[in-house]
Parts: structure tokens; sequence; C-alpha cells
């Protein structure tokens, strides 16, 4: 016979795709009938509306169906209260600060600290060590698809100086502020938030001068005082010139880490040209040297930016 605990058991090995954790571990299955060889399974989601839903569905019917002597399996998803999700968010913290410590081999880079995510369950960072490649468009791209696929997505456009994500929904500012005194994220047609620089200035087209730790400073104040709510994805458009803490330049005449650079140092880059000569394009290109400014981190990852006088 068929028992409570043979099932529990095939639902190990069950994983919740986004947070790659056994779903047995994260208290989702909340009940569990049977009747012969007919067994029943109710799954609470993290969220409602859920568009991997269906994926959970079926892996749960999958592993269950392997039970000698189930003929028949019937799930149904329900969604967890505020309460569980509060315990769960607690539950996967402690274990992830556990694992931290554990794996730490040393101390975050100077002006780098981790920054609390409260409801947003991914930050994925959108960059690159140049400008004018199209990181806006990537970052707006990226967040109409996931949208498309049923995730609840954010924005955060972190180019202070050049913010463009606000323009390319067509959103206009100022910000809203809940009766308790949050402030909100603009929202677009499709549901994204979005919060940038031109939606935040009283006049879209004021020119910000920054320096580097204000940029900081601002950055971690649009992720953290921003009420962002439940977001599965939250995409960061990075300034230009962002790249991560292990990248390799050719500085000072020899391959440097991007994180051991300093203010005074001199990092070499291409500048590539293409111009008309004739029927056909010809690519030009020539080797600059340009001195470093100001090495900034960005945010809460190792992300960096450089600065010289140019860019």
């Amino acid at each position: 016979m068929v028992t409570k605990e043979d099932v529990m058991t095939s639902l190990k090995d069950v994983m919740d795709p986004e947070l790659h954790i056994p779903i047995v571990n994260l208290q989702m299955i909340k009940k569990v009938e049977i009747q012969e060889e007919n067994v029943k399974v109710l799954v609470a989601l993290t969220v409602g509306g859920c568009p991997l839903a269906k994926t959970i569905s079926d892996d749960v019917q999958k592993a269950v169906m392997k039970i000698s002597g189930v003929k028949i399996v019937d799930v149904e998803t329900t969604v967890m209260t505020k309460q569980e999700l509060e315990d769960l968010r607690r539950n996967i913290k402690s274990k992830m600060s556990s694992q931290s410590a554990q794996q730490s081999t040393g101390a975050m880079p100077p002006g780098i600290n981790r920054l609390e995510r409260k409801g947003v369950r991914n930050v994925i960072a959108i960059m690159s060590g140049k400008g004018g490649v199209g990181k806006s468009f990537v970052t707006s791209f990226l967040a109409v698809q996931l949208t498309k696929l049923g995730y609840k997505v954010g924005i955060l456009d972190a180019d202070i100086t050049g913010p463009s994500i606000a323009k390319m929904f067509g959103l206009k500012g100022p910000l809203s502020v809940s009766p308790d005194k949050k402030v909100l994220p603009g929202t677009t047609r499709t549901g994204i938030k979005v919060v940038s620089m031109n939606l935040i200035l009283e006049e879209p087209q004021m020119p910000v001068i920054v320096r580097g730790p204000i940029v900081n400073s601002v950055i971690r104040q649009m992720f953290q005082d921003i009420e962002w709510g439940e977001l599965h994805f939250l995409l960061v458009d990075l300034p230009p010139g962002c790249v991560t803490a292990d990248t390799t330049v050719y500085a000072n005449s020899k391959p440097m880490k991007i994180a051991e650079l300093k203010a005074g140092d001199r990092v070499y880059s291409v500048n590539a040209s293409i111009s008309r000569a004739g029927k056909s394009n010809k690519l030009s290109a020539e080797l600059e040297r340009n001195r470093v400014l100001e090495v900034m981190p960005q945010g809460e990852s190792e992300i960096f930016e450089l600065r010289n006088h140019a860019q």
C-alpha cells in the first residue's frame, strides 16, 4: 500500500526551477491524499500566476508515478500565505549566509557591501567596458521578453549621468509616493517597473554632475529605498565602462586585473572607426593610452567603473 512517506520520499529530488532547492525543503507540499492507487498532491507556489507552475506540477507527477502501485497522480496548486513566504525567505537567507561564511576566503573589496534584496529574487547586471554598444537596448529587450514569459520584472537605470531607459519606454516623472511614504517605481503599459534618474529630477534634461562616491550612493538608494515589491528579475543597466573585478586589461605596460587598478594608472584601449573609401568601408584603429581618474565599485556585485577625461 502506498503511504504518505513514500510520496514525500519520491518528491525529495523535485527541485524548484528558480531557487534550485527541493520543494520538500521549501515546505511547498501542503497536502497528500491517497485513495488506493490514486494520489492527490497540493503544492503551494511562492507567487500567484507563477510561469513555472506547469513545470513543477509535471515534475511532481513524474516523481510520484514512479512509486510502485500508483496509477493516477492529481497535482493541484495554491499560493503561499505572506507568513509562509516570510518564513521561507528567512530560512533561505539563513542558509545562504551560512554557506557564504563557509565559502568566504576574504573580505569584500573596499566600498562593496551586500545590499538587502527584499522581494527581489534575481539581480542581473547588463554591463560593458565601452559606451554606446547597446546596454540600454539589451536591458529593455530582456525586460520585455521576460515579461512576456510571465515574470515580474523591474529595471534600475544605474547610468546616472546618461539615463535612457525611461525615454525608451515613454515614461515621465516624477515618481509617486504611497500613503505610507514609500517611493514607487514608474510602471510601463506591460507592468515593467522602472527607476531612472530622469524620473526623479524635476527637469529630465537637467545636467547631472556627480563624482564616483555620489554615484555609488545614488545607485544604492535607488535599489534600497524604492518599493520594488515582488520581482522575479531586477535588471540593472550599468554606466559605460563597468566591468567585472576579474577582467584583465593592458595597463602600465602589462596585463592587470581591473580591481587592481588605481587613480593615475595608464590603461590602453583600442579606438576603432569605419571610414568610407570609395565603394568599400575601411576600418582604421589606433591604440590609445588613457590615465585613470577613478576606479569605482558599483552596487552589490564585484563590478567596477573606470573613468578618464573622455569617458
